[in-house]
């Protein structure tokens, strides 16, 4: 193989992982979206969060260096859906 299909191809494997990476991401912080709104921060377990976002303690780490740290990114998804909401009702009316 040329070296620069090999370079293609390596580019292809990193372009999924990162697509896999943020899928995963994702998929953590709506799940400790639903559990903080169900039981509360301090109600929710990060073992609770994982087993429902089909992920491990490795990638919560990845992503999250703690509980603190997914809870600060769940109050800004929040955010970001009120702004969202309140963009659609300026826009109808």
């Amino acid at each position: 193989m040329s070296r620069q299909l090999l370079m293609s191809v390596d580019n292809q494997e990193g372009l999924s992982r990162n697509a896999k990476g943020k899928a995963t991401r994702q998929r953590i912080v709506e799940s400790a979206v639903e559990f903080f709104h169900a039981q509360g921060v301090d109600g929710t377990g990060v073992e609770q969060i994982l087993r429902q976002a089909g992920a491990g303690k490795s990638q919560f780490y990845q992503h999250f260096s703690t509980k603190d740290a997914l809870v600060c990114e769940v109050a800004v998804w929040w955010e970001h859906r009120l702004c969202a909401s309140m963009e659609d009702k300026d826009q109808t009316a």
